[in-house]
């Protein structure tokens, strides 16, 4: 039961807390206001002013190389799917080609991207896609550029003046007309008018290396796939002008798929010329062995064999198939071992799809034809002795190595199975050995004769698939959805920037409201005085009229202290309980000015109320009240002839208020007030008024009012806005704590009750308000 009543007193206090927030941030509401004009004017200027940034989109779909040979696999049933251009490459591999250096810098090159056009517009030289004159320079000059190519060209009369700046080296001359040649610091430049086109206003045009341009497009080019189980892939590239994004996007997939076209020739290409020089050679051999079978059939007068094979010999025609098969391979991969030991062939593209069944080495051919592309590739835009160059020369060495070791070792494993068939062939011959010696003669030249046919039309069929692949120029990446720009820019964002300036306003305001006062040292607002859990008696306004309270008035003054009058009023309805210490920590908080004014609103009741001032090192009542008398409490304490009516004086403000100044200063005030006059002074005035206020020293300086317990029944410690330090709160709770003084409230002076409980003003300022009150009083 009571951990349900301690949540709801702590959801309670969680409420009152935002409610405190909420006023506290609610009264600043002009900063609020203040901050959104200010955030909402500067992102009407930046959405104005900034350059607006459009959007490309494209899809394609990437067809693997099987998928584009189709059609000569539908013509070649028997031969296995070719593999005449590049193998199955993932999807992540072409999204990388899209993206490479080498596919952007023919990118930029064909839309001259590394040279940018801005025509006088006023004031201003807004950048064009459409100038009216375009620059050109030779690629050497491009690619050796130091920096950023300046030219600037107006007209001057009847001439042309044109000024170039590289690296802080401008060259200036003029032309009479259109091409010009001109010089710059980078090297002769070509300017020619475009035709339909008239020079009218000045032009600006900056012309970078090919390759920085490439590093600034790239940045915003973004290649994704729209799922992990497609082909699609999605571009988006973003720029200042949307035509110029288009057409980006269309030069980026027609490069692309040109040099997916170029990769695939050069293969199918050089499988021609490998075809090509088999078929050659293989129709001279197939020439010479019918050449000797036909002398043979002359010799031996023979004209047709038939004769009745019986198992055996059928048996041993399965081995030579087999046989045939054998030495077919075997000669293939002799001949790719040939051809990879001659250095002349070291970047020569081998030959695929040639009829060996080991798919490893076929697949290793595959791998070493990919690296030699894209060797090539790399000697488009670098030199030879070019780390990538050479990092790529090591891998195609170390691949060329391993097909020949895997030739090496098929043309092994070729040669065992070769052997093994001619052992079983050479057994089945024994049995038949009873054959004429004609037919076996016969068989042998004829079984030399069927290998080379063989193996002569299969290298035909190899050719006319390869020169079909060659023929087929599909393109690799088919466009699903044109490259198209929207109308509208995707930045700036006007809402986006609006609500996010106000925004950023509010927060930065609200942080400054309720964070800024982290780094002060003063008290700031009343919720600090109350976390102390001391009971808080009062607040006193801070007023710019300054001024104490008038009897008969209901300004805020005289309302704050009415409402700390009542709350002194509740606490002395007990017995002989009248005599209220008034402290504060240092000098300067408004001590005295709250004690007079505090017992002239009880003295506004009808009530006889004595002010004493027992602020003895630094009596001011006197002043105050102008008090031209010397005698005070002081005089009592050290005269044990004066009596305590002998010190008490007319305020001269209202009849109901007394004085008892402080005195003269005495050498020794500490020990003066721990004499025991000090009683028999209080018990007079307790019998001879209603309210006592002491006005004592500062109890953060000196000890002297702590001395004041023993004859006082209540303690007012006063803490001032703007004024007494945060530390003083902990050592208010110490010495209440300790009980060297009695019943401590807290009254707080200066606040700003516009503010309500809620916080509190930055100002101060007070006066005591005594001389202007006297003056009417008088």
């Amino acid at each position: 039961m009571n951990t349900n009543h301690t949540d709801t007193n702590q959801m309670q206090e969680q409420e009152i807390d935002l409610i405190e927030l909420f006023y506290k941030l609610l009264v600043h509401w002009r900063w609020f206001l203040l901050a959104a004009v200010v955030a909402l004017a500067g992102a009407y200027i930046y959405v104005h002013v900034a350059t607006p940034i459009y959007q490309a989109t494209a899809s394609v779909v990437i067809k693997d190389s099987e998928g584009s040979n189709k059609a000569i696999d539908e013509l070649f049933q028997k031969v296995a799917p070719s593999s005449l251009t590049s193998a199955n490459t993932q999807i992540e591999d072409e999204m990388e080609i899209l993206r490479s250096r080498s596919i952007l810098l023919q990118v930029i090159n064909e839309l001259n991207l590394h040279t940018k056009y801005k025509v006088k517009d006023g004031l201003f030289y807004n950048e064009t896609t459409t100038p009216p004159i375009i620059a050109s320079m030779d690629k050497a000059s491009m690619d050796t550029l130091s920096g950023t190519l300046l030219i600037q060209v107006e007209k001057a009369g009847e001439r042309y003046a044109v000024s170039s700046a590289l690296d802080d080296i401008c060259v200036t001359e003029t032309f009479t007309g259109f091409p010009a040649f001109i010089e710059t610091p980078a090297g002769r430049c070509t300017l020619r008018l475009l035709p339909g086109h008239q020079f009218s206003e000045a032009i600006k045009i900056s012309i970078c290396r090919p390759i920085d341009a490439v590093n600034d497009y790239s940045g915003q080019l973004v290649v994704t796939t729209t799922s992990k189980k497609t082909s699609i892939i999605s571009l988006t590239f973003k720029d200042t002008d949307k035509d110029r994004a288009e057409a980006f996007l269309v030069k980026l997939i027609e490069v692309y798929n040109r040099d997916a076209m170029d990769d695939k020739n050069k293969v199918t290409g050089n499988t021609l010329i490998f075809l090509e020089e088999r078929l050659d050679s293989i129709s001279n051999e197939l020439g010479f062995v019918e050449k000797h079978l036909e002398q043979y059939k002359q010799k031996e007068r023979l004209s047709d064999l038939k004769t009745n094979m019986t198992l055996d010999l059928n048996t041993n025609n399965e081995y030579e198939k087999k046989l045939l098969d054998v030495e077919m391979q075997l000669n293939m991969t002799n001949y790719i071992y040939n051809y990879l030991s001659d250095d002349k062939h070291r970047f020569s593209l081998l030959p695929v799809n040639t009829g060996i069944a080991d798919t490893e080495l076929v697949q290793l051919i595959n791998e070493y034809n990919k690296e030699l592309l894209e060797r090539e590739r790399l000697m488009n835009t670098m030199k030879a002795d070019n780390p990538t160059v050479v990092n790529q020369d090591i891998r195609i060495d170390a691949l060329r190595r391993n097909v020949v070791s895997s030739v090496v070792g098929v043309k092994d494993g070729l040669s065992i199975a070769r052997t093994d068939i001619l052992r079983k062939t050479d057994y089945f011959n024994s049995r038949i050995g009873n054959m004429p010696k004609q037919e076996r003669e016969f068989n042998n030249i004829d079984r030399q004769q069927q290998i080379k046919a063989n193996l002569y039309l299969m290298l035909l069929e190899r050719r006319e698939q390869a020169a079909i692949s060659l023929a087929a120029t599909m393109n690799k990446a088919r466009v699903i959805d044109a490259p198209l720009s929207a109308d509208r820019p995707i930045a700036p964002r006007s809402m986006m920037i609006y609500a996010g300036s106000l925004f950023l306003a509010c927060a930065m305001t609200a942080g400054v409201i309720l964070f800024g006062g982290i780094f002060r040292t003063k008290i700031m607002s009343v919720a600090e005085v109350e976390s102390t859990q001391i009971p808080v008696m009062g607040i006193i306004p801070y007023t710019k009229e300054g001024g104490g309270v008038e009897e008969g008035q209901n300004g805020i003054m005289e309302e704050s202290f009415r409402r700390m009058r009542s709350n002194l009023r509740f606490l002395t309805e007990d017995g002989d309980k009248k005599c209220i210490l008034m402290t504060s920590t240092i000098s300067g908080e408004g001590k005295s000015f709250i004690s007079i004014n505090l017992a002239l609103t009880f003295a506004f009741l009808g009530c006889r109320v004595l002010v004493v001032g027992l602020d003895i090192r630094r009596p001011r009542l006197a002043e105050y009240f102008r008090i031209k008398s010397h005698v005070g409490m002081t005089s009592y304490l050290s005269d044990n002839e004066i009596k305590p009516e002998d010190i008490i004086f007319p305020s001269g403000v209202h009849e109901q208020l007394f004085v008892a100044p402080a005195g003269p200063i005495p050498p020794n005030p500490a020990e003066l007030l721990e004499r025991a006059r000090l009683k028999e002074a209080f018990a007079y005035f307790r019998e001879q008024f209603d309210y006592i206020i002491v006005d004592s020293a500062p109890v953060g300086l000196i000890s002297d009012t702590l001395s004041l317990s023993k004859v006082t029944d209540f303690t007012l410690y006063v803490c001032r806005m703007n004024y007494t330090h945060k530390n003083v709160l902990s050592e208010i709770v110490e010495i209440q704590r300790s009980g060297q003084l009695n019943q401590i409230s807290l009254v707080v002076n200066g606040g700003n009750l516009a503010e309500k409980k809620y916080g509190y003003g930055y100002g101060y300022g007070y006066s005591y308000g005594y001389r202007d009150t006297h003056k009417k009083h008088k």
